[in-house]
């Protein structure tokens, strides 16, 4: 009986490191299917985060006079919006750029509580449009273009504005 119960006591060591193997390769094959299709991609994370450390800080003025200023959008909304998205994502005002795309560096992030806020500062719906969310300088487009819209003064943004380019996309898909 003693050499079974050896045998058996082999076997399920065994058993139990093939289980930990096959756990891992299910792991490993989960993370990289993950990463494939963008869902579990830090590096876009990691990447905004060492450049947004090494940012000069900028205030409202001089960060529109830099990036914004061939825009057509108005100063405050710029401003508001972009304290807002610094108030969500925890995030120095400061060195918030027009163009950051926190829909792609935050994948994960459910913008709910932006959008809500965006909505109430500025009086607004913005529930048709939710999915444009991601940059400052798209947002502030989008709520420019609402409050024109509130007020029958919409006119045809660009065909080369950036916005005009998702709103037409989303339309289309929807």
């Amino acid at each position: 009986m003693r050499p079974f119960a050896a045998i058996r006591g082999v076997a399920r060591i065994a058993f139990a490191a093939l289980k930990a193997v096959l756990s891992l390769a299910v792991a490993a094959v989960l993370w990289l299917s993950l990463k494939i299709v963008g869902v579990f991609d830090a590096s876009a994370e990691l990447e905004f985060n060492r450049a947004y450390e090494r940012r000069v800080l900028l205030g409202d003025a001089d960060m529109y006079d830099l990036y914004m200023a061939d825009s057509c959008i108005d100063r405050q909304i710029v401003s508001r919006v972009r304290k807002i998205f610094g108030h969500q994502l925890c995030l120095d005002v400061a060195r918030i750029l027009p163009d950051d795309d926190f829909g792609r560096i935050y994948a994960d992030l459910d913008f709910v509580e932006l959008v809500y806020e965006v909505e109430e500062a500025f009086g607004i719906d913005l529930s048709d449009v939710c999915p444009l969310f991601g940059t400052v300088r798209v947002t502030s487009e989008l709520v420019q273009y609402k409050i024109l819209e509130r007020h029958g003064r919409v006119v045809q943004p660009p065909p080369d504005d950036t916005f005009a380019a998702a709103l037409e996309s989303h339309r289309a898909y929807n």
